[in-house]
């Protein structure tokens, strides 16, 4: 499903972004590192995770059975991002970064639930039709 592709990419994009240019996507995120413990934490969770993240949404997609499943999992997980992102502008305050930030996950959150919506109830029709 081109949904799954699409996020999966974005995030694969991000999280090379966070593992080759750290010092770069730490700035615009509002970090700064104070020792190399930090550039090898801020690689592996915001690049590998994302990366790894991005892979399994990708890979989903290829599997139709699977389909279903990545869209909820990437779902609940967007929607997670949008709380906590929305929830640390209420609490630390925010910039024109943040802002671009919680809007992109609220689109990506959106676009992931009705894309999830569709398929099940397409699932739920084809279960019916075969009975």
């Amino acid at each position: 499903m081109t949904i799954l592709r699409v996020v999966g990419c974005l995030y694969m994009l991000s999280g090379g972004w966070c593992a080759f240019a750290p010092a770069l996507a730490a700035g615009f995120l509002g970090f700064s590192f104070t020792g190399n413990s930090g550039y090898a934490e801020f690689f592996a969770v915001y690049g590998g995770l994302q990366v790894g993240l991005g892979s399994a949404l990708v890979m989903s997609s290829l599997i139709e059975r699977y389909i279903e499943g990545g869209l909820y999992f990437a779902a609940i997980l967007s929607t997670s991002l949008l709380i906590f992102r929305v929830l640390g502008i209420v609490y630390y305050g925010s910039n024109a970064e943040l802002l671009s930030m919680a809007i992109l996950e609220a689109l990506i959150a959106a676009v992931l639930w009705i894309g999830w919506i569709k398929i099940r109830r397409q699932a739920e029709l084809d279960f019916c039709n075969n009975c």
